[in-house]
């Protein structure tokens, strides 16, 4: 049986990807050519106040966040630059070939004028699965009968760290809502991060690293993570 996700979306990371702020990265020529090119706009982030705000005090709180974003009209791609943890993020939710290919690109074109300094890239793949009434069993068949209040939980978390030949591969399992009293259905997410060192790297071999890992991406990286999500979906309870 193929389980089919319900949701799903992919988040490219790159680490030590250098600014001295989110405004120098926004104002960076090569960064405003990359924007204009993949017709991406700034989202404007949300400022809640129990008290209103003078427009032009608002506009320098939200021009000075450590975090600035930008997206595509149609919501699918999303470019995250975050000063706090000096990294940038690509984000995409539609996973067909044409937007494959522009992911990639987004990639190779934003990280390019900080390649020296590049330390990770990690792939994170999030699904969601509505399993209905089924539960999966990914822990002890008697686990309630040790734990009686474990038929209450809202939701639980396992975490699982692999070390492939390439990568070191994190994938979590956890319930987002649903199941026993509360007649809803069972809602799984399975996240998974597979991280690549970059670190010891000469330029040229990060070049080339991430060449390789974005060509791959659909072909090699999201094939094993739906293969994975299929196994651990197919230990549940469905009485056959």
């Amino acid at each position: 049986m193929t389980f089919e996700a319900t949701n799903e979306k992919i988040i490219i990371v790159v680490t030590n990807y250098l600014y001295s702020s989110a405004r120098e990265f926004e104002n960076d020529e090569f960064i405003k050519a990359n924007i204009t090119n993949y017709k991406l706009k700034k989202c404007i982030p949300n400022i809640n106040t129990s008290e209103p705000i003078p427009k032009p005090v608002l506009e320098q709180l939200q021009s000075s966040l450590p975090i600035v974003t930008f997206e595509t009209e149609d919501q699918n791609f999303k470019v995250t630059y975050n000063d706090l943890e000096k990294n940038i993020s690509f984000e995409i939710c539609n996973l067909n070939e044409p937007d494959f290919e522009m992911l990639k690109m987004m990639v190779e074109n934003f990280v390019d004028p900080k390649m020296s300094d590049l330390r990770a890239i990690g792939i994170n793949f999030i699904s969601q699965f509505n399993l209905g009434n089924n539960k999966l069993k990914l822990l002890n068949d008697k686990i309630e009968t040790y734990m009686p209040n474990f038929k209450k939980n809202r939701t639980f978390q396992l975490t699982i760290l692999l070390q492939l030949d390439d990568c070191v591969a994190t994938y979590k399992i956890r319930k987002i809502s649903g199941g026993d009293d509360t007649k809803e259905d069972r809602i799984y997410q399975i996240d998974a991060n597979f991280h690549f060192d970059l670190s010891i790297c000469k330029t040229q071999r990060k070049i080339e690293k991430i060449t390789n890992l974005m060509d791959n991406l659909n072909k090699k990286y999201l094939p094993i993570f739906k293969t994975e999500c299929n196994n651990i979906l197919a230990m549940n309870d469905e009485k056959k």
